[in-house]
């Protein structure tokens, strides 16, 4: 089961990205979802590293969301 999270999670941010170069502001939910999902990934298995890494890439998913919202 836990296989099948991970595949989702990186589909999810792949999808978000190949949907940021083609200019739709899908890319914005679909990155937010996969890091929050890698984000808790990592709390649960306690590995702070990444934990520090996905905490960025959600700030930065949501800053970027953010700004295409008011840009």
């Amino acid at each position: 089961m836990l296989q099948r999270w991970t595949y989702l999670l990186s589909v999810l941010g792949v999808g978000g990205a190949a949907l940021n170069v083609a200019g739709s502001p899908w890319c914005w939910p679909l990155w937010t979802a996969a890091n929050l999902g890698w984000l808790a990934w990592s709390i649960r298995r306690k590995v702070w590293p990444q934990t520090a890494v996905w905490s960025c890439f959600l700030a930065t998913s949501a800053w970027g969301w953010m700004g295409w919202i008011g840009g």
